[in-house]
């Protein structure tokens, strides 16, 4: 009688895709490419200087969004919101769950002038966090104070 033929080898299920392990290749259009941080595993993108109109602030693989200085979110558009400061702008900030912001000194930080918008929703597994660069790059101890500025919101008293 012939011999029983060989059982075959299973087939190996196949590897999801590998997480990436480096930063980003550019940035989004709206935001300036600064480098890479953390050694070199996130790449750094500006936020401008001032927001006017919608910006998106989009969650990105291997990306953290640098605060610089004063950043304005639309300019003041006054005490009356039916009938805004003439020349004023409108910003809507919209930062997606998952996206990492940083500041690099105490100078940085966002403001929400009157009359704009900042929206800004995480969840428990897609956070949103506003941190310091020396945090992203583990050079803090429980004692770091004041390395960055954080949000400033400006309304309209009643």
């Amino acid at each position: 009688t012939p011999a029983p033929a060989p059982t075959p080898a299973p087939t190996p299920a196949p590897t999801p895709a590998p997480a990436p392990t480096g930063p980003a290749a550019d940035c989004p259009t709206g935001f300036s490419n600064v480098g890479t941080i953390a050694n070199n595993t996130l790449r750094a993108c500006q936020l401008p200087d001032t927001i006017n109109g919608n910006l998106v602030v989009p969650a990105r693989a291997g990306t953290a969004y640098s605060i610089s200085g004063r950043v304005n979110v639309g300019t003041d558009r006054g005490g009356n919101a039916i009938a805004p400061a003439a020349g004023s702008t409108q910003g809507i900030l919209t930062i997606e769950p998952g996206v990492t912001l940083f500041g690099s000194a105490g100078s940085d930080y966002i403001v929400v002038n009157r009359g704009s918008q900042i929206f800004a929703e995480g969840s428990a597994t897609a956070p949103i966090v506003f941190t310091a660069r020396q945090a992203l790059e583990g050079q803090v101890s429980a004692n770091t104070i004041g390395l960055w500025g954080g949000i400033v919101v400006l309304g309209r008293a009643a």
